[in-house]
């Protein structure tokens, strides 16, 4: 049901801060996005000053890169973007979303770019005047 979707998709985020502070963990599927699988990229980053985590799930296709984003505790009240920044400094929208109402808690989204996921060097959380809230690595 919904409530064990948001507790897992807390756990995942979780894993996610731990991946990014170098520990390890097991890092579950998330739902909406790209199955698990050959060619399926897990992404994680943090940020230290806002507490802001994030895991983005990527799967290239003919069509460029399916990708699902897991957020928590977004130091945010407007709309927020989730952007693919490509190796050439190229940027593309993957989602946005209103903040508002999420109170810092998981919000799942997911979405699509032309890129392929070769070609992306990373994803950005940003606020819609452009404020980076988090960064995800791979």
């Amino acid at each position: 049901g919904r409530r064990r979707a948001g507790r897992r998709g807390l756990a995942l985020v979780a894993a996610a801060v731990v991946l990014a502070v170098g520990g390890p963990a097991v890092v579950a599927g998330t739902s909406g996005g790209p199955e698990d699988g050959a060619g399926v990229q897990r992404w994680v980053g943090a940020d230290t000053g806002s507490g802001a985590a994030a895991v983005v799930t990527a799967a290239g296709h003919e069509w460029g890169t399916e990708v699902a984003l897991q957020v928590v505790r977004l130091p945010a009240e407007g709309v927020c973007a989730l952007i693919a920044v490509g190796r050439d400094g190229s940027e593309e929208t993957v989602s946005s979303w209103s903040a508002r109402g999420a109170g810092g808690g998981p919000v799942e989204v997911s979405g699509g770019a032309a890129l392929r996921p070769e070609g992306i060097d990373r994803f950005e959380v940003r606020t819609a005047e452009g404020r980076r809230l988090v960064t995800v690595t791979r």
